[in-house]
């Protein structure tokens, strides 16, 4: 638990709103916090870009939620600084907890005003190249700052001077709804899937996030075929790049191998790592990739990026394969070696996938290490 005294000001970009990345780390950090609040008043929680949510009952007793979202929203900044200044001022919080980098000038100038510490949550490529003097100066300023992965944090510290200690890589937990089970029959059924090899990639489709490498895997599909006649691809995710992708997929030749199923409820997700033989996604710039994480968890053979917090999730290799994403040719092969079973067999088996990710990377880890980090934090503001 954290300390009695302890008062938290949480300053998030989204919750509710959609379903992504960022939403999923901000709900789990959420049920982290509750777990080691050490009771007493609810703590304050400032929500950018939400309008009030009836999921947020979920978190009653625990949270008060201030939400910022909703039109006009070229006035959303104010009512964040107006919503967290007013927050502040109720709470006299011990510590803020900044959710995103955008939000880290608002804290520093705050914090300073109301002479309260601050921490800030950084990703991946919000964090890669910080064009902003205001952002730098505020992380350099903050009592902490966390990083989802080394590569994270080596691309931070290039920009920012950090003290010893001061920057953390803190990785975000998998959750535990994913876990080996057998291939869903009705998945097999809906997508036309039955007896054949299915590999599969999860990411949002969208014209910025084209480095998940998804066409490079249409690119070895026709490769890997002649091989194995029976693979088929499935890609999960919807965004603005699914009708290119699907030219893509007819321009390759292999359409009649590739399953778009658009987008998947996150509480059905599991059931589409299980369906799948092989987890491959060669992107080239991860900040640390969540999905590799939900799919070792599900016990299934994971190729990825070798670049990138890709590394982190994998260990550096020793829970899959990592290939240059521009080789298509190694891809092919990586593809292959693990359909064909000759790769280590410690990189196909389930029970040690699984059992060795939630060993890194458990909701209780996350948790001991973020207790940790705000006591640290906490300790360090009252010298």
């Amino acid at each position: 638990m954290l300390p009695d005294n302890t008062r938290l000001l949480l300053v998030l970009p989204e919750l509710f709103r959609s379903e992504g990345g960022i939403q999923i780390i901000g709900r789990d950090l959420l049920r982290a916090v509750a777990r080691i609040k050490p009771g007493g008043a609810p703590y304050a929680v400032v929500v950018a870009n939400d309008q009030p949510s009836e999921a947020a009952s979920a978190y009653n007793g625990d949270f008060t939620f201030g939400w910022c979202g909703g039109p006009p929203a070229m006035a959303r900044k104010g009512r964040v600084a107006i919503g967290t200044a007013r927050s502040i001022l109720a709470n006299r919080p011990s510590l803020i907890l900044c959710g995103h980098v955008n939000y880290a000038p608002l804290c520093r100038w705050l914090g300073a005003l109301f002479g309260i510490p601050y921490l800030v949550m950084t990703y991946g490529i919000d964090v890669w190249s910080l064009a902003s003097a205001g952002k730098r100066k505020a992380l350099a300023r903050a009592r902490k700052v966390t990083a989802l992965s080394r590569y994270t944090a080596d691309r931070l510290s290039e920009q920012v001077e950090f003290s010893p200690g001061q920057l953390v890589v803190q990785p975000h937990p998998v959750r535990e709804h994913f876990r080996p089970g057998p291939k869903p029959r009705h998945l097999e059924e809906r997508y036309g899937l039955q007896g054949k090899r299915v590999l599969l990639t999860v990411a949002r489709l969208a014209q910025s996030e084209r480095y998940k490498g998804y066409d490079q895997v249409m690119d070895a599909l026709g490769t890997v075929a002649r091989r194995a006649p029976d693979v088929r691809y499935l890609v999960v995710g919807d965004g603005d790049d699914l009708a290119r992708a699907k030219r893509y997929a007819r321009k390759a030749g292999v359409a009649d191998r590739v399953v778009f199923a658009g987008s998947v409820p996150n509480e059905e997700l599991a059931d589409y790592y299980n369906l799948c033989d092989v987890f491959v996604m060669p992107s080239r710039n991860e900040g640390q990739g969540i999905v590799y994480l939900e799919a070792l968890a599900c016990g299934k053979p994971v190729i990825a990026g070798a670049n990138g917090g890709s590394r982190d999730a994998l260990l550096d290799g020793t829970l899959g394969l990592m290939v240059d994403p521009d080789r298509i040719d190694e891809l092919s092969e990586a593809v292959l070696r693990m359909l064909e079973g000759r790769v280590d067999p410690s990189l196909t088996d389930p029970g040690r996938l699984s059992g060795a990710v939630r060993d890194r990377f458990g909701f209780d880890r996350y948790c001991s290490d973020l207790e940790s980090i705000l006591t640290s934090c906490i300790e360090e503001s009252a010298r």
